[in-house]
């Protein structure tokens, strides 16, 4: 209740309430005023019975939302973007179409669908070129609107794709206040994403001619290589086709001696654990790539002549180790010893060279007799 004395003038209050005449007011009657600032609509009533001093006003309230205007935009006749709604009270899709490509003032129309399903409302005034989209709380599917202007024989015109989304629930309301579930072992599967790149091309990889190799992404929490462990990652231990691996995790734990043979390994992760299993070799992490055991075809010689008809080949060099790169804040170890072997790999041997021949004429002597260790040839 707001007690006025009778002969207090009425003006304005700090809210913002425009100002107000006794002579607005009659007795029993009731008036209003819009206040400034989108408050609330302020209702006063004025009671037929009145004091000498005072005058008793009634206030209620009528609470009156604001309506949001929406903001329109303009695009061209074959530039407009794929639109996205929320559903919500007051969201919807509002835009001007325009074709200054034509000139002067084309012919606009839209081509909706009315049998699409879409239960929102959809309209378009050609004569504004304004589109508007009021999404239903049922409408989830995509749909499209064909756009067009026509000025003689110019025209253009553009299918737009327009995608109603449903408002997510709070996230009380999805998981409530405790969670429904233990989370999985930081370990688990579960938690991993590993996808795999093929790189086309034959390379000389690992000591073979290769039609393809693959390029190996693993993200996790705690990534780890161990043989028999249920994530399966040590499916990729000593395969000759990778050529680079990177891995994002929060820990990397090797248990065993991982092989990844010329690969180039990327490790992202705030610390990295060798776990040495009793019994096995240490756990370590090597790059060492294979080597060839081929040997180039030899030197050839004449028989007749001894003399030498082509050189032997060389053997190809050894493939250097993959290369390492590694970020993180720790390394930890159970033990001393080699964690990382970046060792290159073997060289072929050279081709074999030729058998020496005996020179045309060249006698060959014969032991005739071994006497008190003397021997005597002829």
């Amino acid at each position: 209740m707001l007690m006025i004395p009778a002969g207090a003038p009425m003006t304005n209050n700090p809210k913002g309430v425009w100002p107000v005449s006794r002579a607005d007011v009659s007795l029993g009657a009731s008036f209003t005023r819009t206040p400034q600032s989108h408050s609330p609509m302020i209702s006063f009533l004025r009671p037929s019975t009145l004091t000498p001093a005072v005058l008793l006003f009634a206030i209620s309230f009528n609470v009156v939302p604001a309506q949001i205007p929406a903001t329109t935009v303009s695009f061209q006749i074959g530039e407009i973007p794929p639109q996205r709604v929320w559903y919500s009270n007051l969201a919807h899709v509002q835009f001007v179409v325009k074709a200054e490509a034509l000139g002067g003032t084309p012919d606009f129309a839209a081509e909706i669908d009315a049998s699409d399903g879409i239960l929102g409302e959809r309209t378009f005034d050609p004569a504004t070129q304004l589109f508007s989209y009021v999404p239903s709380p049922l409408d989830t599917e995509t749909f499209s609107v064909t756009f067009s202007a026509s000025s003689g024989p110019a025209s253009v015109a553009q299918i737009v794709r327009i995608t109603p989304l449903r408002p997510l629930p709070s996230e009380s309301a999805v998981f409530g206040l405790l969670p429904k579930g233990a989370l999985p072992d930081p370990e688990s599967s579960d938690f991993l994403d590993i996808s795999t790149e093929l790189i086309s091309g034959t390379t000389w990889f690992n000591a073979q001619n290769r039609g393809s190799l693959r390029s190996i992404t693993i993200s996790g929490k705690t990534v780890v290589f161990e043989p028999g462990h249920p994530n399966e990652l040590w499916r990729y231990h000593d395969n000759e086709d990778i050529r680079d691996m990177t891995i994002h995790a929060e820990t990397l734990v090797i248990r065993a001696a991982l092989s990844l043979p010329q690969t180039n390994v990327s490790i992202h992760a705030t610390e990295v654990r060798f776990e040495d299993q009793d019994g096995d070799p240490i756990a370590s992490l090597s790059t060492m790539p294979r080597s060839s055991t081929i040997q180039p075809t030899g030197a050839a010689v004449n028989a007749s002549t001894g003399a030498k008809t082509r050189n032997p080949d060389n053997g190809r060099p050894g493939h250097d180790a993959g290369d390492l790169t590694l970020f993180t804040d720790a390394i930890t170890t159970a033990g001393p010893g080699t964690r990382f072997i970046l060792k290159g790999g073997n060289g072929e041997r050279a081709g074999q060279g030729a058998h020496g021949i005996r020179p045309a004429g060249a006698n060959r002597g014969t032991v005739n007799e071994i006497k008190n260790g003397i021997y005597y040839w002829t």
